[in-house]
């Protein structure tokens, strides 16, 4: 049990009921129930607005914290995660055109190979089960992602995506940042979900082709067909006058500081006012 402070937990509340219900919809259909896909859900209650106690979620570990040495161990060659964004930073400090941004980024990949495909070797020796726990993994991915866009979660950092050791699977925590909030943010988030190069490395050799995306084409068909159940819960959740939908300014600087330290190792804090959410 994981007790918060100075942080507003009803809105990750409120995903995890939207999650439940999704794993609901996904258990009762036979091609989903099939293929075991399914969104791993933890506990949350909110006591007051600035606080709350959340299920903690044992023999996890985010996938940022592995990374962070798999980089150094495995590729010890490439250029430092510090470096890679102090390249891409300095592109957009100056200004500089979408054309030259890509030609960085790509020089960038060169010198900065995936590693995360090594967590399966490491902690699945036996090789029927790194091929059990590679699937699972996939799987736990595409059904998080398409649920995610979806629901417009934003913030998927990856100290924010946790990876169970034993299972392999995927838990997405900090829903500050949903319904498309990103959106407003003062870099406004505009993709759909997070698919890196170290994400794409654990599914195998096939890649974003064959389970990925089987899986990911099935829960959003899934979605497409409970489209009333959903949206008739979801208007009912963001109509609900216990909640504000607005960025506030804590989530705000929460995502602000997340990407610098993710960035520059350093800390900072957006103190702007919150921004309304228009969208539904």
């Amino acid at each position: 049990m994981l007790v918060k402070g100075e942080d507003d937990l009803r809105q990750d509340a409120v995903m995890q009921q939207v999650f439940n219900i999704v794993n609901s919809l996904l258990e009762n259909n036979p091609i989903t129930d099939r293929n075991k896909l399914h969104i791993r859900t933890y506990k949350v209650v909110p006591m007051s607005r600035r606080s709350g106690v959340l299920e903690w979620c044992v023999g996890t570990m985010p996938i940022g914290a592995y990374l962070g040495t798999a980089h150094t161990k495995y590729r010890p060659q490439d250029i430092s995660p510090t470096a890679a964004r102090s390249k891409l930073k300095d592109c957009h400090d100056t200004k500089r055109p979408t054309k030259r941004k890509l030609e960085v980024f790509n020089a960038i990949l060169k010198v900065f190979r995936p590693v995360f495909h090594y967590f399966f070797t490491e902690h699945y020796l036996d090789p029927v089960t790194w091929y059990e726990r590679r699937l699972a993994y996939t799987r736990s991915v595409a059904t998080s992602s398409m649920v995610g866009y979806i629901m417009g979660l934003g913030d998927r950092h990856v100290q924010n995506i946790l990876i169970d050791k034993t299972t392999a699977e995927v838990i997405h925590i900090d829903f500050g940042i949903a319904f498309d909030q990103g959106k407003v943010l003062p870099t406004p988030e505009t993709i759909p979900f997070r698919l890196t190069q170290d994400i794409v490395a654990g599914f195998g050799s096939s890649g974003v082709e064959g389970n990925f995306r089987r899986c990911c084409e099935k829960t959003l068909q899934l979605l497409r067909d409970n489209q009333e159940t959903l949206l008739t819960i979801l208007e009912v959740l963001l109509c609900d006058p216990l909640y504000l939908w607005i960025v506030s300014t804590t989530s705000k600087a929460k995502a602000t500081n997340a990407r610098t330290k993710l960035s520059l190792g350093g800390k900072a804090a957006n103190k702007g006012p919150a921004a309304s959410v228009t969208k539904a």
